[in-house]
């Protein structure tokens, strides 16, 4: 299925959020090569008929942040290379402020919390709104929050970056 290239609008964000998504690949974390942590990436196709979707993009990040912050962890769909939707869960030193997208919504020109939804604005990217689940929520409840609302599903199943993580922790300390 082709996509329009560039800058996505409005509709094509929302045409490609509804469309049944799979991973091309399972999920294998990778250790990253210019921070702290670990990726997971893979192109998507349309579940209903197997074609890949051009320039489409699921990118999942699990960083380890200097002791005592916890670690960033932040699941991205990306079209074109515009994040046109995803989730961040980051230290709560961090807050995110926005002023680069989303006009006239409720939280533009606010800060909000270190756990945040990004959803696409006629502006393009950069609106954020707070998320929150009910409880504690883990890696496993944002990613199934994000597949739900993206309408992905990877081959495989869902992989706990964490779990991934297990022995690696000093390795990435000291790199």
């Amino acid at each position: 299925m082709i996509l329009p290239a560039g800058t996505p609008t409005l509709i094509d964000v929302q045409d490609l959020l509804a469309l049944p998504k799979q991973t091309v690949s399972p999920m294998v974390w990778k250790l990253r090569t210019h921070r702290r942590g670990i990726e997971y990436h893979s192109d998507l196709l349309l579940k209903t008929s197997g074609v890949i979707l051009q320039d489409t993009r699921l990118l999942l990040r699990y960083i380890v942040l200097p002791v005592p912050l916890p670690p960033s962890y932040n699941l991205i769909l990306l079209l074109n290379n515009c994040r046109v939707y995803a989730i961040d869960v980051e230290p709560p030193e961090k807050q995110h402020r926005n002023t680069m997208a989303g006009a006239g919504r409720p939280y533009y020109g606010r800060e909000v919390g270190h756990i945040h939804e990004h959803t696409w604005s006629k502006e393009g990217d950069g609106y954020a709104e707070p998320l929150v689940l009910s409880g504690q929520p883990a890696h496993r409840e944002y990613w199934h929050c994000f597949a739900v609302r993206t309408n992905i599903t990877v081959i495989g199943g869902y992989k706990n970056p964490a779990d991934t993580l297990s022995g690696q922790i000093d390795f990435l300390e000291d790199w």
